[in-house]
């Protein structure tokens, strides 16, 4: 890999984008910010002009402009993550192939992550010797071994996707109740988590519960269908989610 990470920032807001600035000098450890756009024709302008390693594209100011733009460097070999203040356009972050997608303000243990991710897609592709198009890129949900930034007190815990047993909404916060029985309130929302764990064999049965269905021990498919956990803890499954949840657990 190079010796220098090159690096562009796409944000319409000046203090978005020197935060992000901030952030990344203090998670990789040799990196060069090669140019900052605050909208879309400045940043394919930047990126035709330095092919950077890694791109920031942010939603806020571009909306799915932003994530257009990107499907023109599909066989380029930059690391896409994409972030906003909502996980409004994760869908579409993930058929372009991104990273990671941040929701701010950017948890700086989440902005690591991101950027190991993204140092281990450039290092596979520039061994690998292929065009982008040829290497699949690791999506934000595709990894087989997801795992979360989770604050607990002051430290930063890296959460494996399998040691979570289900996500409960609680107004804009998510309880995450894991394998060893902690439960850890945390400052996002089910949607977000939603969205980093679509493809980890996690279901969203409720308008509340986020489920591992891995844990998933017996349901009931009456008239007020319910999950029974193997730790015996039981979730109601929502009228117009059944039909998703039966289809997922094969029954």
């Amino acid at each position: 890999m190079k010796n220098s990470t090159k690096c562009i920032i796409v944000d319409g807001n000046q203090q978005s984008r020197e935060a992000i600035a901030t952030q990344l000098a203090t998670v990789l450890t040799n990196y060069t910010l090669v140019g900052t756009a605050c909208n879309c024709t400045d940043a394919v302008s930047l990126i035709t002009q330095h092919s950077p390693d890694i791109v920031f594209a942010d939603t806020d100011a571009c909306g799915s402009d932003i994530l257009a733009a990107m499907q023109q460097f599909a066989k380029n070999k930059f690391a896409l993550i994409v972030t906003g203040s909502n996980a409004k356009y994760a869908l579409q972050a993930i058929k372009v192939q991104a990273i990671d997608y941040l929701l701010k303000p950017i948890d700086i243990g989440e902005l690591s992550e991101a950027c190991k991710k993204a140092l281990d897609f450039l290092g596979s592709t520039i061994e690998g010797g292929g065009q982008r198009a040829n290497q699949p890129q690791k999506s934000l949900t595709s990894s087989n071994d997801e795992k979360l930034s989770i604050k607990i007190g002051s430290f930063y815990e890296l959460v494996s996707a399998e040691d979570i047993v289900f996500c409960k909404a609680d107004n804009n916060y998510t309880e995450i109740c894991l394998s060893d029985k902690r439960k850890v309130l945390i400052s996002k929302t089910l949607k977000y988590y939603e969205g980093r764990l679509s493809s980890q064999n996690f279901c969203r049965i409720h308008q509340s519960f986020l489920v591992n269905m891995s844990f998933v021990k017996s349901i009931e498919k009456g008239k007020a269908s319910h999950i029974v956990l193997k730790d015996g803890t039981t979730l109601d499954v929502a009228q117009a989610r059944r039909e998703s949840v039966f289809k997922m657990l094969g029954v």
